[in-house]
């Protein structure tokens, strides 16, 4: 739900990669809005206000740690603290209007002061003189003050019998007092009228600085002043097609063009519009006339290619794309689009060299050595997704023509609590006996890998270094085990699934049926030329039964009763439309278990389940407690934590599940499955788009507790 840039650049190459892929920025902002309404929804913000006033207890996210300690501002002076706090909100208020903040602090100014400033992250401290947005001086320097560089001043030390005089030097001076809390002065703006042509290159720069409100309002505006302006009109234009508006942006062109006969640019955006409304034949027409006109024009260019390609014609797309890499060798979004196309068309080696020249690696490809043995490289972060690479690491240590390295990083799950979890590889590779190499001791250099194993489509959960762009700097070949066997139907799951950069970038991706290989292409930007039906590796472990063996704790513990697994989804909503069904449950089963001493039950949450109970509010730590407590008083349920899950399924004989992925692994074994619908949840209406037969017909379903009796 998160996506960081490093600067101003980079943030602007990103919206207009997001403007050319809408569905993408689409699925970024719903994963957005979706974890504010899981951590920061006007439910939880009411829950958290009244625990803090009537128990005394804040919420997590504020709580102090031990480490943090009291620090003293001004002395203990509370009054000269809150005068600077004030102050200190109508900088943030500037702040988030504009990039940088510029504040000059007089000499005798209070050191707290610049250390108050500096917490906000592009504050720019100077000394008097230079330009500003605010400057700070104390009261002896009031009467020099009149060509200061600032459009705010704030004198931090004034006295109640100074502040009448002072007032009087600073009107003298253009100057007014804001309000009568705080000493701060401003220098009035004159007001200018703005000319609808002025009003419309705003609304452009607010355009492409994606500000897209204030361009519509600008934009809005200049037309309501001068309803033939022209870059008015392309403004509102722009923003329809950010829409997918295209009759909407189609009627703003063609009034544009008849002010503006055979402008090309405007011509260029007609052809978009006529694009994305399917009308093929008139959109190319634009985009020809457009490059007749300019004939080094990129985005012409590129849109021809897209157009092409839309035609069923994706030789001629792949020539408009050529010529757009080579009147603009330099165009990361060229290199990239061609790299796209060329992978949907089956030419994965070229496509991957494409791909690196757009993410700014100009150099060839790191290709094998040509004597020796070849290197593969397999990346480890957490036990439960190390299934999914098990039986092909074990195929190459075999291979006497392989050097095969195993490489452990951590992982930084954000929603991990416990940082232990995060590194807990290591100990579990050192039980299974698997020799590994810690990752900062791995020389992450060109030539390290001939092929590069990973199960974890999730950037953000591996170290500085480690993602897929700067893996593709040192290696040729990066191949994709899928982490988990894939189950779900909303936008978000197929997003995750098929459309991130490790499955976009990846030389080859393993998929476990004709019909998983057909989502890629479904969802995937460049297609599934790439993918490759093997069956899943999770599999191999899954359906030999020598290959794991129960764990006598869980066989003590079954004592030949018949043993079922628990299976509860972490995805719990306060209302009811997650995935889990855990709240309708997690009273009645440790009641009916009590009842049925001749079963015993082992419960296996996913290892976010207790903390997001916690984090979204659903249950208070007393009540996680009370359930664990009903558990063991039960006699025969046990909380199954263990880093890997096949002993459970090894010992287990039945399986109870939310739609999760246990469904489909477990269910190799043959063993009984019942899943646990959620006529609210995102399956509610069975937007399966993989094995919803098996779901179907191999599985008993439960809703209410008789059915689960």
């Amino acid at each position: 739900a998160l996506t960081v840039y490093r600067d101003e650049a980079e943030l602007a190459a990103m919206a207009v990669d997001w403007l050319r892929h809408p569905a993408e920025a689409v699925a970024l902002g719903a994963a957005g809005a979706r974890w504010f309404d899981r951590h920061l929804s006007e439910t939880r913000r009411r829950a958290s206000f009244r625990t803090l006033v009537f128990d005394g207890v804040s919420a997590p996210e504020f709580e102090f740690t031990a480490e943090e300690t009291t620090r003293v501002f001004f002395g203990g002076d509370t009054d000269r603290l809150l005068e600077s706090v004030m102050v200190y909100e109508g900088v943030q208020e500037v702040h988030r209007r504009q990039e940088t903040v510029g504040i000059a602090l007089g000499a005798e100014a209070p050191a707290e002061l610049g250390e108050i400033f500096a917490t906000l992250p592009r504050v720019r401290l100077t000394a008097p003189g230079a330009a500003a947005d605010l400057a700070v001086f104390g009261c002896a320097q009031a009467g020099s003050i009149g060509q200061a560089p600032a459009g705010r001043i704030w004198f931090h030390d004034v006295a109640p019998a100074d502040s009448a005089a002072l007032e009087q030097t600073l009107e003298a001076a253009g100057f007014r007092r804001e309000n009568d809390l705080v000493a701060v002065f401003t220098r009035p703006v004159p007001v200018v009228v703005v000319a609808p042509a002025n009003e419309a290159a705003q609304a452009r720069e607010a355009f492409q600085r994606g500000d897209l409100k204030n361009a519509l309002t600008l934009a809005r505006s200049a037309l309501a002043g001068d309803n033939h302006c022209v870059p008015a009109m392309v403004v509102l234009g722009d923003l329809a097609l950010t829409q997918q508006g295209g009759p909407l942006a189609e009627k703003l062109f063609r009034q544009a063009l008849q002010r503006q006969p055979g402008d090309p640019a405007i011509d260029a955006r007609l052809g978009e519009a006529l694009r994305i409304q399917g009308r093929l034949r008139p959109a190319a027409e634009c985009f020809e006339r457009v490059l007749r006109a300019r004939p080094e024009d990129l985005s012409a260019w590129l849109a021809l290619g897209r157009l092409r390609e839309a035609e069923g014609r994706p030789e001629s797309a792949e020539t408009a794309l050529r010529t757009a890499v080579r009147k603009h060798p330099a165009a990361a979004e060229a290199a990239r689009e061609l790299g796209d196309l060329l992978k949907r068309r089956g030419s994965v080696t070229e496509a991957l060299g494409w791909h690196r020249r757009s993410l700014g690696y100009a150099d060839a490809i790191p290709l094998p050595r040509p004597a020796g043995k070849r290197r593969a490289v397999f990346v480890a972060q957490h036990a439960s997704t190390w299934t999914s690479m098990a039986s092909i690491f074990a195929a190459f240590r075999t291979d006497s023509d392989w050097e095969t390295t195993l490489v452990a990083l951590p992982y930084n799950h954000p929603y991990l609590p416990d940082p232990a979890d995060r590194t807990a590889i290591y100990a579990f590779l050192e039980k299974e006996g698997l020799p590994f190499v810690h990752w900062e001791r791995f020389d992450l250099s060109p030539g390290c890998a001939d092929v590069l194993f990973l199960q974890n489509p999730y950037e953000v959960t591996r170290p500085a270094g480690w993602t897929t762009p700067d893996l593709l700097r040192v290696v040729p070949r990066i191949a994709y085990a899928p982490y988990a066997i894939e189950i779900g139907g909303t936008i978000e799951d197929a997003t995750h699934q098929f459309n991130l950069p490790l499955q976009n970038l990846a030389w080859a991706v393993f998929a476990r049926s004709e019909e998983h290989r057909a989502l890629f292409a479904k969802h995937g930007r460049v297609g599934n030329a790439h993918v490759i039906v093997t069956g899943h590796p999770k599999f191999d472990l899954l359906c030999d039964p020598t290959a794991v063996t129960p764990d006598a704790g869980l066989v003590d513990f079954a004592r030949g009763r018949p043993l079922v697994l628990w299976n509860p989804h972490f995805d719990i909503r306060p209302d009811g439309s997650g995935y889990s069904t855990f709240l309708t449950w997690w009273k009645f089963l440790p009641e009916e278990m009590a009842r049925r001493p001749d079963l015993a039950l082992v419960i296996r949450p996913h290892p976010l389940f207790f903390t997001t109970l916690e984090s979204r509010r659903l249950l208070t730590r007393t009540q996680i407690d009370d359930f664990l407590a009903r558990c063991t008083a039960a006699g025969n349920i046990r909380i199954d934590r263990s880093p890997s899950y096949l002993a459970v399924f090894a010992a287990a004989d039945a399986l109870i599940s939310d739609g999760a992925s246990f469904l489909l692994e477990f269910g190799v074994s043959g063993k009984p499955v019942c899943y646990l619908h959620n006529p609210r949840g995102p399956f509610g209406h069975l937007h399966y788009e993989v094995d919803l037969g098996f779901v179907r017909e191999e599985c008993a379903w439960a809703e209410r507790e008789d059915d689960l009796r």
